[in-house]
């Protein structure tokens, strides 16, 4: 019993975390490599920007037209990606793709 209850609290303090982390995002770099990060709104990427880590894009996310954004994520991505025609997706692993998910025309990876 004392286990589970130690392990539903360090989850919920992992989940804090993440959400806190979201809610005090400077510019859109996503940094998953330290705690969770959840957006559950569509994200939007400038050029030279990142997500890194355990990031969960929920609600998909767009690379502004002629920007590179470079993805290095642990967690899939479901929603919707927008690479404006000319955006560039860079991966540095594979990305995992939930089913359903949408893409735009253009851009590249």
């Amino acid at each position: 019993m004392k286990q589970n209850i130690s392990r539903v609290k360090t989850i919920t303090l992992c989940l804090l975390a993440g959400l806190n982390s979201c809610l005090h995002l400077q510019g859109s770099n996503l940094d998953g490599t330290s705690s969770l990060v959840y957006k559950n709104q569509h994200h939007v990427f400038s050029d030279g920007e990142s997500a890194r880590g355990y990031v969960r894009m929920n609600g998909g996310f767009t690379i502004k037209p002629g920007a590179t954004a470079t993805l290095d994520t642990v967690v899939s991505v479901s929603g919707s990606i927008d690479l404006r025609e000319t955006g560039q997706m860079q991966l540095l692993k594979d990305l995992e793709l939930d089913s359903g998910l949408t893409w735009s025309s253009g851009g590249s990876i």
